[in-house]
């Protein structure tokens, strides 16, 4: 395997004026009712600029943007779909920055992935941190989830032997995805939580915390615990590197990002870089709706650069 330092690699706090002075070929973003989402939108500068509209978010056509390109889908819970659409505007030359805050996570690790396979050796990404979630911990963010699996392309081929399967799983505030995941592998011989600290908010630890032990102590869980930043993607990739030298001699690895979307990025990240065509899997529990507007406010807005392997 490829071990990389991870920390290494761009990051910073962007005003509006820088995310305007930068120009890209392709701007990719997810539509939902967050404004956070939609200044930057307005604000970069870019010769072609998408919405993504998911249909697990169920806008009506009457509500979709009226400025920049329109791709959308009927098909909830197939990742594959609306990012096949993508393909036209896409190429290996092109300079690509992709705003992942409104992304539904598995949809955005299949881009990433996508992104990689067809060559783009570098992409930038944003993400603007909300100030609070609607509903704090009570926020619901899913429903409706009907399976639990595999994210397309982001499947290593399984050893047939499972005695030391491993869970690596980041959760987030919906403990519906936790229990679904925990549910899912529970034959594994060990889990480990990573955590998002520091979080985005001091209170959105605790509160991210709180929902976590709920479903733990139902399904009566003893986990291993690490940490890693909730808007840092690179140190996210850093550490689970480290758990994985840690407990090197898996069968089979399982991992599932459950939380903010940086911390979504390190994995997919970790994964396209050290674990491709491996015994290593990113599961997801798919729901068919997600809620249109789950955050308050815009706090910090980060720029990632990301340096991808290709093949």
């Amino acid at each position: 395997m490829i071990e990389n330092d991870y920390t290494i690699y761009y990051k910073d706090i962007v005003s509006s004026e820088s995310i305007s002075s930068t120009k890209y070929d392709v701007f990719i973003s997810a539509y939902n009712s967050s404004q956070r989402v939609k200044d930057i939108f307005s604000k970069v500068t870019a010769k072609e600029k998408i919405w993504l509209i998911f249909p697990e978010y169920s806008y009506d056509q009457n509500d979709y943007p009226k400025t920049g390109k329109i791709i959308d889908s009927n098909d909830t819970c197939n990742e594959t779909q609306i990012i096949s659409q993508l393909k036209p505007h896409l190429n290996k030359k092109l300079k690509v920055c992709i705003d992942i805050t409104g992304f539904i996570r598995p949809h955005l690790i299949y881009l990433i992935a996508y992104l990689n396979n067809i060559g783009i050796k570098i992409l930038d990404t944003i993400y603007s941190e909300p100030l609070a979630y609607s509903n704090h911990e009570n926020t619901k963010f899913s429903k409706s989830i009907t399976e639990t699996r595999v994210v397309k392309t982001c499947g290593g081929s399984p050893n047939i032997i499972d005695t030391n399967d491993i869970l690596i799983f980041s959760p987030g505030y919906d403990t519906k995805l936790i229990s679904q995941v925990l549910s899912y592998k529970k034959s594994c011989v060990k889990k480990i939580q990573l955590l998002g600290f520091p979080s985005l908010q001091p209170d959105m630890y605790q509160e991210n915390v709180l929902n976590s032990w709920k479903v733990l102590d139902s399904e009566n869980e003893n986990l291993d615990t690490y940490y890693a930043p909730a808007n840092d993607p690179f140190v996210t990739a850093q550490v689970l590197q480290e758990i994985c030298k840690k407990n090197d001699g898996f069968s089979n690895l399982y991992l599932s990002p459950l939380s903010t979307k940086p911390q979504v990025l390190g994995y997919i990240i970790y994964y396209l870089w050290e674990c491709k065509n491996k015994n290593v899997n990113i599961i997801f529990p798919f729901a068919e709706k997600y809620d249109q507007m789950t955050s308050q406010g815009r706090t910090k807005t980060w720029l990632y650069t990301i340096e991808l392997p290709g093949y």
